[in-house]
């Protein structure tokens, strides 16, 4: 797939701008150095177009299965509020052209390609050395997925990715364009949803894959619907009850997962946790592949949520901001042809519910 590099009608003011914020802030991330100049992470990183930065094609499935050949990588998805890392190769690449699945052990994701559409590959000079990675990023230059090269990863296959994807205009810069929205948006009113028919159809589920359609179908919001449904299905928790839950499945290594969503692709881990750490507002886990950073000043709300499946229910503690967008999920380690994990259930219902229920539940 190949799109057009419309020319952003700033593009002679935004090389100085850029280049001025790097030299006066060389240790400051790219993210937040792009936040401070008011661009994109996308659109900053475009401006290095033919030095350290070439343009690639949009992902299609060839480039996610070029991927493979990379060996051991590092795989970054987050949001405004965590970041997900986790070290695997990527393999077992699913699903369809616009919705890919990659089910490869420590690498897990959830892809969906209509967002991954400007993607660059960088090769950044720095103390250590030359630091690879290929960055991906939705219309709007928001950033969706990156892919950092490792000690044992392939740099030949890295070279010969790039020259195979490269775009045919390496031109810096882009005009943005508007990226969908990645969930279905409220277009009811409360009172205007008939909560007895959202109930039932929440109680007939039988695969938690069902639950989008669900709530497509009532035109409601995963936050709505948390509101409405009842808390026998859905109960608002302490906001420690974030940090409480990840404490306690370290303490007793009971296996969790935990999913962090970006505009355009979810990444989960599965397995145990152990080594945590705060500094400042950061709740951090840090473990040998598995990196988690956790914005605690952003965690608004804390809900349990149970969603039947043919075996039972599957409880998840649900995690978001002040303005009701999903920061991270965490779950029981299970198999998908079985209930869950009565530990984890156990663990979970144990949390300390938000005190005033009666005012947050009707």
């Amino acid at each position: 797939m190949t799109y057009r590099v419309l020319p952003h009608p700033e593009a002679e003011k935004l090389g100085p701008l850029i280049a001025q914020g790097r030299q006066d802030n060389p240790g400051l991330r790219a993210r937040d150095l792009a936040q401070s100049l008011g661009l994109s992470e996308g659109l900053m990183l475009s401006a290095r177009c033919s030095e350290d930065v070439v343009r690639l094609q949009s992902a299609t499935k060839a480039m996610l299965k070029a991927f493979i050949d990379l060996g051991e990588v590092m795989v970054l998805t987050r949001n405004e509020s965590c970041v997900h890392e986790k070290v695997g190769h990527w393999g077992r690449i699913g699903g369809g052209d616009h919705v890919a699945l990659v089910l490869n052990g420590a690498i897990d994701l959830r892809i969906f390609l209509k967002h991954w559409l400007h993607v660059f590959a960088v090769s950044e000079d720095t103390p250590k050395g030359i630091k690879r990675s290929i960055q991906i990023f939705n219309a709007e230059g928001d950033a969706v997925h990156k892919i950092f090269l490792r000690e044992a990863s392939d740099v030949a296959t890295f070279e010969a990715l790039v020259e195979r994807f490269r775009h045919e205009n390496q031109s810096p810069f882009f005009l943005p364009g508007e990226t969908e929205a990645f969930e279905q948006e409220r277009v009811r009113e409360d009172g205007e949803v008939n909560v007895k028919a959202l109930r039932a159809d929440w109680l007939a589920m039988g695969d938690v894959h069902e639950f989008f359609g669900m709530l497509n179908k009532h035109k409601v919001d995963r936050m709505q619907a948390h509101r409405l449904v009842g808390p026998d299905l859905a109960k608002p928790l302490d906001v420690g009850a974030v940090k409480a839950v990840i404490n306690a499945a370290a303490e007793t290594q009971l296996p969790i997962m935990v999913f962090v969503g970006s505009p355009g692709c979810v990444q989960i881990h599965a397995g145990p946790v152990e080594t945590l750490k705060t500094v400042g507002p950061w709740f951090n886990i840090l473990d040998p592949g598995f990196n988690l950073h956790l914005r605690e000043d952003h965690i608004s709300k804390v809900w349990l949520v149970r969603k039947p499946n043919a075996f039972g229910h599957v409880t998840s503690i649900e995690v978001y901001d002040a303005s009701d967008k999903l920061i991270v999920q965490l779950y029981g380690v299970r198999n998908e042809k079985a209930d869950e994990n009565p530990d984890w259930r156990a663990l979970a219902e144990s949390l300390p519910a938000l005190t005033g229920l009666e005012e947050v539940v009707s």
